[in-house]
């Protein structure tokens, strides 16, 4: 008996051992090895993608390399892999098998199911094993997708099923059969199958409460004889708003009566896994957190409910994210309409970390209370700063008549107050300009008017001087055509979105004025090749020919002419889709946007341009169009009648040369100060579809520099001249001059100091003053010509200037004056060439008057 009791005590603490032992082995078997550990970074960080018929060499090694890291494994370290990193490395490889597939298989369709299952069959070979859950989560899949299996059933086979089993249930494709997707590390994906199934269950069993019918629109002021203050529109809004609520109050009530359901179909989930638990106690936490503050009760539960989401892992975390159902809705009072929003996890938990800052809405509406009639930029700043503060998700809490006085305050933006003291120009130096012995500034002014003489006899200026120039060779319908052959083909070169032929101008002019013009346009898109093919439609604007009167208005009169260079963009209006020229002004956000207009302004002003429009005066003018045409002719115009001001002040001047002289400071003045750059640079940003980006203009002093000097090499001064066979008899005359960027700086900056500062009143956004210079023409043209002798007398310059005027075909006057004037300028210092040229100016105009009475400068 005592042999036989100490055998029973020896073979139960043997038991014992072994029970001990095969724990530990049991707990060593689900650690994790160093092996998997690796391959599970290795699968991470693997960023290739084999799912394509032909990957790159450098992804395909790196997949086999996977591949056979996998295989190296033990069939337990597979078993311990984590199902999230494998479900990625097993979709990669059912992918790779299936391209695999189509390729050897070409009789089949790409498309067809037949590829899936081969992949997956093939899957097995390559891998050599597979977790057992790969088949069980396909089975699993599939009786969940099974309408003749019964609900219990489902929850039965739910329970047998491990945990890998439901995480990969998510990724099975029913069309394919197989786990053809992957969760993407979305464990939830496959929970969400059977919650799918209990949720709906429950819905047929307890069917959501019935919804009113949508109100439908809100009724239209403008459908009433009083609008706004119509008794009947009045009635008939509160009508509709009153039905609005009830319907947006009962789609938020069916968000949270459907979050029921779905709450108890994750309880009974979360009660067969475990994982779950937490994340729908967080859930339901944050829920209340987010109900009790929308009923009144405070912050409390919305804080705890945060605290409780933080104490949580980063798996469950992550879970928590990925449950994507809707559990709780809400009604918004919009004043004037209602909506309604849902919120699903997430949000839930956004919104309670929202509700922490509640003490924002209480600061909203006292910065609103402090702000008084009659509100400013200041006031509308500050009430904007304050709502951003305000979470999105409790805006439904700020006060009604809050809210009403906040958008009051913000429908009263308007432009920028204008701000700024007088500029003290008195203070700011102008250049010092030397005029050398025998040169002096009277003797220089007189100087150039007699150039101006000896010019304009030269070039056979008529007796009214350049104001008749403009009238015959400017404000013409030749010209509006011409403008058109060169502006229709070069913006339609940009984007065939604009690409327009004269068709498209022709069905956009007045019938009745400009019917010449209408005939000329269809005929030139009429136009057939040598082929007897029509001319592409931007090849056909060469074509055109107009006579005088076409275009609406007879050769001379310029605001006819103006009309019609105007009419040319209506064709053009998506341009306006690109930049808007004109100011914005937005009520509702109180916003009060500048247009590209309002760029331009500055430089107008800068340059001395008279009838200039503020851009809330253009804004006005081009709003007050009658139909799109008239109002695209209105930007445009707006834009044109300074420019052409300028070229009128110009040609209508007592001395058009002296007035462009006196010109020169105000745009060297733009460009030295800064003022073209910017302004080009704020026009080009407010550019649409990403060409801002794409523009690179650089209209600094060094930017210009940049830009003219490549443009003064070959010049052509003479075409090549060729025989009646096209042989080139004589080549064509070139010039190529050097310029010093140093010398170029200096003279940009002398120039801009050439006359008297002064400070003038500024409509331009948000200023009182702008500075600019009246040109001194005088000083202004001997700092030029110091500028231009230094340049040309470079011995590279020069002797590519002798080497041109010798080529040139000149008659014997033309001869004579060129090359005289180019002994003077070569062959001395640039104060003696000056003092020449002052000299024989009175003489060279003489003789210049008299050849002009023999013909001399006809060729």
């Amino acid at each position: 008996m005592k042999t036989f009791k100490k055998a029973l005590s020896v073979m139960l603490c043997l038991c014992m051992l072994m029970s001990a032992m095969a724990v530990g082995l049991n707990v060593f078997a689900q650690e994790k090895s160093e092996a998997v550990a690796r391959f599970e970074a290795n699968v991470e960080a693997f960023d290739g993608d084999v799912t394509k018929a032909e990957p790159s060499a450098e992804d395909l090694a790196a997949y086999e390399k996977l591949v056979a890291e996998y295989k190296a494994l033990s069939n337990s370290d597979k078993e311990s892999i984590d199902v999230l990193v494998f479900d990625v490395f097993y979709h990669d490889v059912v992918m790779r098998e299936r391209q695999i597939s189509i390729k050897n298989h070409p009789e089949i369709s790409g498309s067809k199911k037949d590829h899936y299952v081969n992949a997956a069959a093939q899957a097995v070979t390559t891998l050599g094993y597979v977790p057992a859950y790969i088949d069980s989560a396909v089975a699993l899949a599939k009786t969940i997708a099974d309408r003749k299996v019964s609900v219990d059933n489902k929850k039965a086979a739910w329970e047998a099923a491990d945990y890998n089993t439901r995480v990969m249930a998510g990724g099975y494709g029913s069309t394919h059969g197989i786990i053809s997707g992957s969760v993407k590390g979305d464990a939830f994906k496959g929970f969400k199958l059977m919650g799918d199934v209990i949720y709906n269950d429950l819905l047929k069993a307890n069917p959501a409460p019935t919804k009113p019918k949508s109100p439908g629109l809100a009724p239209k002021p403008g459908s009433y004889a009083e609008g706004e203050n119509d008794p009947k529109y009045i009635a008939d809004f509160a009508a509709w708003l009153e039905k609005a609520e009830a319907y947006n109050k009962a789609y938020a009530a069916e968000y949270t009566y459907k979050g029921n359901l779905y709450i108890e179909a994750l309880e009974w989930l979360a009660s067969v896994e475990p994982s779950l638990k937490t994340p729908l106690e967080t859930i339901k936490a944050v829920r209340e957190g987010k109900s009790a503050y929308d009923s009144g009760a405070g912050t409390s539960k919305a804080s705890a409910a945060v605290k409780k989401y933080d104490a949580m892992s980063d798996a469950e975390k992550t879970l928590f994210g990925k449950i994507s159902y809707t559990f709780y809705g809400v009604a918004v009072d919009n004043i004037t309409s209602w909506s309604y929003k849902s919120f699903n996890a997430t949000a839930l938990y956004n919104a309670c970390i929202d509700i922490g800052n509640a003490r924002y809405v209480d600061y909203f509406v006292v910065v609103i209370e402090n702000i008084e009639e009659p509100y400013d930029r200041a006031d509308i700043d500050a009430a904007k700063a304050a709502y951003a503060k305000v979470p999105a998700t409790l805006q439904s809490q700020i006060p009604t008549e809050t809210l009403a006085k906040y958008k009051d305050i913000l429908a009263s933006i308007a432009p920028d107050e204008p701000t700024g003291e007088r500029p003290n120009v008195e203070i700011m130096k102008s250049t010092a300009v030397k005029y050398p012995f025998g040169a002096s500034k009277k003797s220089v002014n007189k100087s150039l008017d007699r150039v101006e003489d000896i010019l304009f006899t030269a070039l056979s200026v008529p007796e009214n001087g350049l104001t008749q120039m403009l009238s015959e060779g400017v404000y013409t319908n030749y010209t509006v055509a011409l403008i058109a052959k060169k502006l229709f083909p070069l913006v339609g070169g940009l984007t065939s979105l604009v690409a327009k032929g004269p068709k498209d101008l022709a069905s956009k002019l007045d019938k009745d004025t400009c019917a010449g013009a209408i005939a000329a346009l269809n005929a030139a898109a009429e136009t057939v090749d040598a082929e007897g093919n029509m001319v592409g439609k931007l090849d056909a604007w060469q074509y055109l020919t107009v006579v005088d009167g076409d275009f609406g208005f007879m050769d001379g009169d310029r605001e006819g002419f103006l009309d019609a260079v105007a009419s040319l963009f209506r064709p053009l209006s998506l341009i306006t889709m690109v930049i808007t020229l004109e100011n914005t002004c937005n009520t509702t956000s109180g916003n009060y946007i500048y247009g590209g207009y309002e760029e331009l302004v500055p430089i107008f002003e800068v340059l001395g341009a008279d009838g200039i429009m503020s851009s809330v005066e253009y804004t006005e003018y081009v709003n007050a169009g009658a139909n799109s045409d008239e109002k695209m002719d209105r930007r445009i115009r707006g834009i044109l009648v300074p420019v052409f001001n300028l070229i009128d002040t110009i040609a209508s001047a007592e001395s058009p040369l002296t007035e462009v002289v006196k010109l020169l400071p105000k745009v060297a003045y733009a460009v030295d100060s800064g003022i073209l750059n910017t302004q080009i640079q704020r026009l080009i940003g407010k550019l649409g579809m990403g060409l801002g980006s794409s523009i690179n203009v650089d209209l600094t002093t060094e930017g210009l520099y940049e830009m003219l000097a490549p443009k003064l090499k070959d010049i052509e001064l003479q075409a090549a001249k060729t025989d009646e066979n096209g042989e080139v008899t004589a080549p064509a005359v070139t010039l190529s001059i050097s310029l010093d960027k140093d010398k170029f700086v200096s003279a940009i900056k002398d120039l801009s100091g050439c006359g008297v500062y002064t400070a003038n009143e500024s409509i331009a956004r948000g200023k009182n003053w702008f500075v600019s210079i009246d040109g001194d023409a005088a000083d202004a043209f001997v700092v030029l010509f110091r500028y231009l002798h230094s340049e040309l007398t470079s011995e590279s310059n020069a002797a590519a200037i002798k080497t041109a005027v010798k080529a040139l075909d000149m008659n014997f006057a033309q001869r004579i004056a060129v090359n005289f004037l180019v002994s003077i300028v070569l062959s001395s210092s640039a104060d003696g060439a000056l003092r020449t040229l002052v000299f024989m100016i009175p003489i060279v105009k003489v003789g210049v008057k008299v050849a002009s009475w023999f013909g001399a400068f006809k060729k």
